[in-house]
């Protein structure tokens, strides 16, 4: 799978949450001043945007915890189990 500048698209940095519980000092969340949505990715989303002929492609899928902790994603566990 290429993208527009046919470049291969094999590894997906996902932010599946904006949910976080910690107060981090350095955390973005911490040095603005305006709140941050709480929300996070669904299973739906996932089944919709990233089907079997997608993920073919895909190597490496990689959640991260720039704004949020994925964990703290609603069915994260279960985006985990359909994305393997």
């Amino acid at each position: 799978m290429l993208n527009k500048f046919n470049w291969p698209l094999w590894h997906w940095h996902i932010e599946n949450s904006s949910i976080c519980s910690l107060r981090c000092p350095r955390c973005p969340r911490q040095e603005t001043t305006h709140d941050f949505a709480q929300t996070s990715l669904t299973l739906e989303f996932f089944q919709k945007n990233f089907n079997k002929d997608f993920l073919q492609n895909v190597w490496l899928i990689s959640f991260c915890g720039d704004y949020g902790d994925p964990i703290y994603g609603k069915d994260f566990i279960e985006i985990v189990e359909y994305l393997k």
